[in-house]
């Protein structure tokens, strides 16, 4: 999971070492980017606002969202993102 933040973005503050937690307490590794330093990444996962959420699997966006998500909408992601046999066949279909 990537989630990205910025030095002045006040919900970020909140919601970054919340985010960071639950990946923690299920296993999944988080990473997070200040989108003004890393403009790059922030551009190539098309971060319009902060903070934005991205989960990826295979290396392909499953989930991208502007602003905060609550712990039960991120949980449910988590959860998805880990599990989902129709998902992974879709990442593996839509690389080819």
């Amino acid at each position: 999971m990537i989630l990205f933040t910025a030095k002045d973005c006040g919900p970020c503050r909140q919601y970054i070492p919340r985010a960071a937690a639950l990946c923690r307490k299920h296993g999944v590794q988080s990473l997070t980017v200040d989108c003004q330093v890393y403009t790059g990444l922030a551009s190539k996962y098309r971060v319009s606002t902060t903070p934005c959420t991205v989960i990826l699997r295979d290396g392909a966006i499953v989930y991208h969202s502007g602003g905060p998500l609550g712990d039960e909408t991120l949980t449910r992601w988590i959860r998805e993102s880990q599990r989902d046999e129709t998902l992974t066949r879709w990442i593996r279909e839509s690389q080819r």
